[in-house]
């Protein structure tokens, strides 16, 4: 019965991969088509008048942010729908392939009194049947527990309670493992995280003069081309006043770059962990020791929304990626700067918190 439900379920995902794969394939397209028709569009606007140019600018940027906004979600409707898969695959081959959630060999030990003899860790172990863990965390614990049983007998039955309440939940434990899947469940990759904040100079946060300087800068700019479309004279000062912010970011390009060159490999950590914790969040438990974890993630810290925020700072810093928004962004609004001091400021504000919210996490998968 459960065969035939993993295949069913595995060929409907498979059309919808399909699907998706497709239409990601069109927003592809679509961005390269702007990409070529936006310069032609923009080059015609200004043989017509500086207006005219700034205006066709603006309208291919809104129009091509909007297309990567789309391409991006798109994206990560096929990376979910990929990982589903590979979870349902996990359970028809487990006894033929092993589990692709790991089969527990890095914790033999021994000179510990059973786990090395009666098959506890490693291939066919029965930490390989139970271990379905998508934070290190949660593995780390889940061997644990293996290795220093309960032997108090209310607390085994409400552990059995509690699963006997996660398998009930529609979806639930679908949509948990496949968010889990979105980066590597490594202890450098939360490790390396945890190190790198605790240990990071700060820098951006520390100018305290920098932000008001760069908010006079930009409004200038923005206040100079909006004359500009009144009187064209006023341009010829805009000119000048991007000379100066274009010193002004290359000023700072190198703790930009240090920043962005290792918190961009995090966003899919990240990220994770808000789609982990929004899922803890909204179901509804029963059991007093699930209500518990939910408290802790739904504190006055607002667990979630400070994974979400940090998320999408990182996406937003990674907008300079792209040269033509990039040069746009920078050269009015400083967006790089903006976007690193914000960071910086999440950074300083969590970095006690981290450790702590991920062992919440761990200890729920």
């Amino acid at each position: 019965m459960r065969v035939k439900y993993y295949k069913d379920k595995i060929k409907s995902l498979d059309l919808k991969l399909k699907r998706l794969s497709q239409k990601s394939l069109k927003y592809s397209f679509a961005r390269l088509f702007l990409l070529i028709i936006g310069i032609f569009i923009i080059y015609l606007a200004f043989s017509i008048s500086g207006t005219w140019g700034i205006v066709a600018i603006l309208l291919v940027i809104a129009i091509f942010l909007t297309i990567v906004k789309l391409h991006s979600k798109i994206n990560k409707q096929k990376e979910y729908t990929a990982n589903l898969i590979k979870v349902y695959t996990n359970e028809l081959e487990l006894k033929v392939k092993g589990n692709i959630f790991g089969n527990g060999s890095k914790y033999i030990d021994r000179n510990h009194n059973y786990s090395n003899d009666l098959d506890v860790f490693g291939k066919f172990s029965l930490f390989n049947l139970i271990n379905r863990t998508v934070t290190h965390e949660g593995e780390t614990l889940l061997a644990h527990w293996l290795k220093e049983p309960m032997f108090n007998r209310e607390k085994i039955l409400n552990r059995h309670e509690i699963l006997k309440e996660l398998s009930k939940i529609n979806g639930f434990k679908e949509k948990f493992l496949s968010a889990g899947f979105l980066s590597k469940k490594t202890k450098e990759e939360s490790e390396n995280i945890k190190i790198w904040i605790e240990n990071f100079k700060y820098f951006f946060i520390k100018k305290k003069y920098l932000k008001p300087i760069l908010y006079a800068f930009s409004t200038s700019l923005t206040i100079l081309l909006l004359l500009g479309f009144y009187n064209p004279v006023f341009w010829n000062y805009s000119i000048i006043n991007i000379g100066i912010n274009y010193i002004l970011m290359s000023m700072y390009l190198k703790n930009v770059n240090r920043l962005h060159g290792f918190i961009s490999k995090q966003e899919k950590l990240f990220y994770k962990y808000s789609l982990l914790i929004k899922y803890i969040a909204n179901e509804d438990f029963k059991n007093i020791d699930l209500l518990d974890l939910q408290n802790k993630i739904k504190g006055k810290n607002h667990i979630e929304d400070q994974f979400k925020a940090i998320s999408r700072l990182i996406k937003k810093l990674d907008y300079r990626l792209n040269i033509i928004v990039s040069i746009f962004l920078n050269l009015i609004f400083f967006w790089d700067i903006h976007i690193s001091y914000a960071i910086e400021k999440w950074m300083k504000k969590n970095q006690n918190s981290i450790d702590v919210w991920l062992n919440i996490v761990g200890e729920f998968d």
